[in-house]
């Protein structure tokens, strides 16, 4: 379960203070796939990240079952996710010199597999998102929508149970959309994860559990 207990984020500037997430409490269950949505500046992203355990809250906890991720150091945040998420940002945060494989392959070596496992492993999910012709190329050389889906199976390669993504559409047609929320989907279930999710494609309702809608910071669920 993913559980945050009165997170608040506030950023400070110059004149004024942001407070980017207000007071935001969320039960996730194993399982549950959640979306949320809401206008840009709304403060999602920022959520995302702190579930994460990319940032920290300025106050409030975290907890993925019964560690507080929120507490721990950075490099101790950083090995937490390596090996309970896989995580899509919008950057998308792909490697320039390198190829399509070795840019999936990638956390499977920061995880210490053997070579023949990443082959198995990096060959089979290029085949089952349809794009092993494209494995041995740049990113440079792919399309937008093509970029969008290595980063989603370098997310999913590691098998990782829970799976928090921004945007995972975002340069996919309506039918590439669908085919990739429902392997995304199926891919949680089946580990009995939980999957966390930032879109504007409102076709994603269709493969979530449950949906929230943020403004000015505060989540608020819908039913």
């Amino acid at each position: 379960m993913i559980k945050s207990r009165n997170v608040c984020k506030e950023y400070k500037t110059k004149h004024y203070d942001i407070i980017a997430n207000n007071n935001i409490s969320i039960d996730i269950k194993n399982g549950e796939i959640v979306w949320v949505s809401g206008v840009s500046g709304a403060g999602k992203s920022t959520l995302l990240h702190i579930l994460a355990s990319i940032d920290v809250p300025t106050s409030g906890h975290v907890y993925w079952g019964d560690k507080e991720i929120s507490a721990l150091s950075d490099k101790e945040r950083s090995h937490f996710r390596l090996n309970n998420i896989g995580l899509i940002l919008q950057s998308l945060e792909l490697l320039k010199t390198q190829t399509v494989f070795d840019n999936i392959a990638l956390p499977l070596r920061f995880m210490k597999y053997d070579k023949q496992k990443i082959d198995t492993k990096v060959n089979t999910i290029l085949e089952e998102l349809n794009i092993i012709n494209l494995k041995n190329k740049k990113p440079e050389q792919l399309s937008g929508g093509q970029k969008q889906r290595i980063a989603i199976a370098r997310a999913l390669v590691t098998e990782a149970p829970y799976i928090l993504g921004d945007e995972i559409s975002a340069n996919l047609d309506g039918e590439t959309s669908k085919f990739i929320y429902n392997y995304v989907k199926t891919s949680i279930k089946k580990r009995n994860g939980i999957g966390f999710f930032i879109s504007h494609d409102t076709s994603i309702k269709d493969y979530v559990d449950t949906t929230y809608t943020m403004k000015d910071g505060i989540l608020e669920a819908l039913v």
